[in-house]
């Protein structure tokens, strides 16, 4: 009832907005944005990674897990087709990256990290990964990387907006994304559902090359989403945004159990926000609020505990400011105040924390721009919590035209998360209220070079970098077997970081290539002088992608490649390399006014067998079919 009150409510709330009056002339505003990266503006120096909006359109009907899986160096940790899927960067755990949403972090309280599995594709506008630290900017857990989520809806000539995805496959899945929405230059409004399903009964091999069947892994997957941007006056507009998602899951068996799973799993996420923004010639101010809504229900027929229930929210309020001091000098401040809230049977007590933050930022120029520097700094107040002030230094040199020489030092920090403290203590595990903030520094040094033609296009990084975190929380079994999150000395993860993309025209074809590489040593150490560090788990040392597409008039093929190396399970056990082939096609055609799509995907090409987490399932090969029509 309280979560079908706040939609009612935010329904009403925007419904009543579309009747205002605004009574300024008709004119386009200019771009004011209020979404994505603090101050409109990702950390200087950090190696970021967009992915193209022409590969956003060939995963609309996926999850976003897959989107990263593939095109970009995000290590997924998924258990089977839309199963839980968690993330990892540089190393680090999930509770090591923060997920922005329309410039909100999305750091579950309880765990630390959301299913982006319960994410679909095709209701996300943008999608950056910025790799390595940024807790000046987003505070608690951007210790390894973050991954902007954003919903952009613009103002513009008067016009409809209607777009309908159908995607039919294998196991007999089905994918569905409608839109419908108005655009003007003084209001827009987008609705998007979105319906996937899957009896998810694929083949795979199981334990002695003997061919099975996956049973009990069916799932459904509902989203809703609602965007509404208002002009309010000649350099300021109001957006309001929601998105409900929600993911029913049948949870299979391990590959090695003679039985099959019996369990489910329900994940319902509600976002909403309220973003208002204003800019003139001396700067801009951004305010935004926001209410975010997580709840897991987990059932067990044959367990001691036939059902568990886990639910959490937050309320975020934050305004920041930018003041232009001088041509080449800006100055960026901002205020956070995050109320969390937690409950759960497994908990000691229901669980409440209130955080606020204050944050800055200095942007200098100098040399007509070839020199750029930017220290930001950021303290965090929460009872009970020693939190370490978090500062960073960054700047960029153009050498020569295109060519740009990066460099970020950064000090970072993590709070324990619910679980870690309040997990009540049963046969197999217990928390640790005694947990100690985790902290550490991430340096970084790379090059990037840009080239643009009207004919060719080319853009590539290359990153070194090194990333401690001092005192890191890990789930470790204790004197009596029962495990208990600790403060362990420290983590080491050094790697190399290598991007590229090229587009080559020479009419009438187009030729398009993503291509990635990441190497990351990541150490446990029990002791600032162990003489034998431990590679994390499921970390792989390699991963590469490459994406190639060919574009001729209305045809286009992409064929895509991804590469994991081994992985560690334990001390003495580790999971095979595997490299996965993918292709699509489209073919593009207009009936009068309207743009149609046909399109066919094979997925696992060549029929790879292979595990990303230990004794899970995943598909052999597979197809699908779809059509896109837009109005």
């Amino acid at each position: 009832m309280q979560l079908k009150g706040i939609l009612l409510f935010i329904i009403a709330l925007a419904g009543s907005s579309i009747n205002c009056q605004i009574t300024d002339s008709v004119f386009v505003i200019q771009e004011v944005v209020a979404k994505g990266p603090r101050f409109g503006k990702y950390t200087l120096g950090a190696n970021v990674s967009p992915i193209d909006s022409s590969i956003l359109q060939l995963y609309q009907t996926n999850s976003v897990a897959e989107i990263l899986n593939f095109q970009s160096l995000v290590a997924i940790h998924t258990y089977g087709p839309e199963g839980l899927a968690t993330v990892s960067m540089r190393g680090g755990s999930s509770r090591h990256t923060t997920i922005i949403w329309n410039g909100f972090n999305l750091r579950n309280a309880s765990s630390g990290s959301i299913n982006f599995s319960v994410l679909s594709a095709g209701f996300v506008d943008k999608l950056d990964v910025q790799m390595g630290g940024a807790s000046t900017m987003y505070g608690s857990g951007a210790t390894s990387g973050s991954i902007f989520i954003t919903n952009s809806l613009k103002l513009g000539e008067k016009k409809p907006i209607a777009v309908i995805n159908l995607d039919l496959g294998s196991y007999n899945t089905k994918n569905f994304i409608g839109t419908v929405g108005i655009q003007s230059q003084k209001f827009s409004t987008r609705i998007k559902l979105g319906l996937q399903s899957s009896d998810n009964d694929f083949r795979f091999l199981n334990i002695g090359n003997i061919t099975d069947t996956l049973k009990h892994a069916a799932y459904e997957r509902y989203s809703l989403a609602w965007q509404n941007t208002f002009k309010t006056g000649n350099k300021s507009k109001l957006e309001t945004d929601l998105w409900y998602s929600s993911l029913s899951k049948d949870i299979p068996a391990l590959i090695s159990d003679t039985k099959d799973g019996k369990t489910h799993q329900d994940d319902d996420n509600l976002k909403m926000a309220v973003n208002y923004s204003s800019y003139n010639n001396h700067g801009s101010i951004r305010m935004r609020s926001g209410y975010f809504f997580d709840r897991t229900q987990y059932f067990d027929p044959e367990g001691t505990v036939k059902e568990s229930l886990n639910q959490s929210f937050s309320v975020i309020n934050e305004i920041e400011t930018r003041i232009k001091i001088a041509n080449n000098h800006s100055l960026n401040l901002g205020l956070n105040h995050t109320y969390e809230y937690a409950q759960s049977k497994s908990y000691v007590a229901d669980t409440g924390r209130n955080r606020i933050s204050v944050y800055s930022r200095y942007d200098l120029a100098f040399f007509e721009n070839r020199l750029r520097l930017s220290p930001e700094g950021r303290k965090e107040f929460v009872p009970d919590e020693k939190i370490p002030f978090v500062y960073s230094l960054s700047g960029t040199f153009e050498i020569i035209s295109g060519l740009t020489i990066k460099t970020l030092f950064a000090k970072h920090y993590a709070l324990p998360v619910f679980n870690d403290l309040y997990w009540s203590e049963d046969a197999f595990a217990k928390g640790n209220p005694a947990l100690k903030p985790e902290f550490g520094y991430n340096k970084e040094i790379g090059l990037s070079y840009i080239y643009h033609t009207p004919d060719l296009n080319l853009d590539h990084n290359l990153t070194l970098y090194r990333n401690k975190i001092v005192d890191q929380i890990i789930w470790l079994p204790d004197s009596t077997s029962k495990y208990t999150p600790q403060n362990i000395k420290f983590s080491d993860t050094r790697g190399l970081e290598f991007s590229g993309k090229m587009t080559k025209k020479i009419s009438p074809i187009s030729i398009h290539t993503n291509y990635l590489y990441g190497y990351t040593n990541a150490r446990l150490y029990d002791s600032i002088n162990d003489p034998d560090p431990t590679q994390k788990s499921y970390v792989p040392k390699h991963k590469a992608s490459l994406t190639a597409g060919i574009s001729y008039n209305q045809i286009s093929f992409y064929y895509t490649q991804s590469f994991y190396s081994k992985r560690q399970i334990n001390a003495m056990r580790e999971l095979d390399a595997y490299s996965i082939s993918n292709i699509h096609f489209n073919y593009l055609f207009k009936i009068k006014n309207m743009g149609f799509s046909a399109s066919f995907k094979i997925k696992n090409l060549f029929n790879t067998s292979y595990q990303i987490m230990n004794g899970w399932a995943q598909p052999l090969r597979n197809y699908s079919i779809g059509i896109n029509l837009n109005i």
